[in-house]
């Protein structure tokens, strides 16, 4: 049975067991990889974090079956758009006619830097995916804290805690001007797990504190993994800062 993101949100609180992922087989990577060639002399895979999934490692192994053909296995260190936007831009770099060895270059100029963060409404699906201990699990549900969560080194980490939504728009706009280092952003989206209120309101506060536009700034529903740890009520910008020396359209520029 197939059903939507959406869907599988509103589904989630009502689960009596906590939903599993499971990562694709080298040999589903082998099929990939052989009709790819039917168009292709030569494949860049960029995949889901290997900190957070075997993914990586079952796209390596088969790689390793097409000897004497050019394949780049890069680990986005990422999840979701933060990932995705990886993938985005090295296609764009492709379908401009750079070399493979540019397009891996910009790939992983990207990968260096994207970033996601979020907050999800409560700590029950980070305890239940064994993110946090029992005793954090209690205290914070009994003061209704927030937990504020980022992609770093390739995993999710509790990168804040929080009591309200408006300190939770706060922190995570800190955390964006400590990653960025001073950067700007080049693309930006929201993830909207059944979170309107809180979207709109981040929607906001990095309009106004970045100088985005509002349109600029995407909507996303957000990967299945984020979802399954962090539940309904999630919300959180992925983005990676401007890349200087590469053209208008591969890497866009504010």
């Amino acid at each position: 049975m197939e059903i939507s993101l959406d869907e599988f949100y509103r589904r989630l609180p009502g689960l009596r067991e906590f939903p599993t992922t499971s990562r694709p087989s080298p040999e589903d990577y082998i099929s990939l990889y052989k009709k790819a060639f039917e168009q292709a002399d030569s494949l860049v895979v960029i995949t889901i974090s290997a900190g957070i999934s075997a993914t990586y490692e079952g796209a390596v192994v088969a790689a390793r079956e097409f000897p004497g053909k050019q394949i780049e296995v890069i680990d986005s260190a990422q999840l979701g758009v933060a990932h995705g936007w990886q993938v985005v831009v090295a296609a764009r770099a492709a379908k401009a006619r750079l070399s493979f060895k540019e397009v891996v270059e910009v790939a992983n100029l990207v990968k260096e830097r994207s970033h996601v963060c979020f907050m999800a409404d409560t700590l029950d699906y980070l305890y239940k995916g064994g993110r946090i201990t029992g005793v954090a699990h209690l205290v914070g549900s009994m003061l209704k804290i927030k937990p504020v969560v980022a992609m770093e080194e390739g995993k999710l980490k509790l990168v804040g805690k929080v009591l309200a939504r408006r300190l939770g728009i706060e922190e995570i706009i800190a955390w964006m001007e400590r990653v960025l280092c001073g950067e700007k952003i080049a693309e930006i989206s929201l993830i909207n797990m059944l979170a309107s209120e809180l979207t709109a309101g981040l929607r906001e506060a990095i309009s106004l504190h970045f100088r985005i536009p509002r349109e600029k700034i995407l909507d996303d529903t957000a990967s299945v993994i984020i979802g399954a740890h962090c539940g309904p009520g999630t919300s959180g910008p992925n983005f990676y800062s401007a890349v200087p020396g590469f053209p208008e359209g591969i890497v866009k520029f504010d």
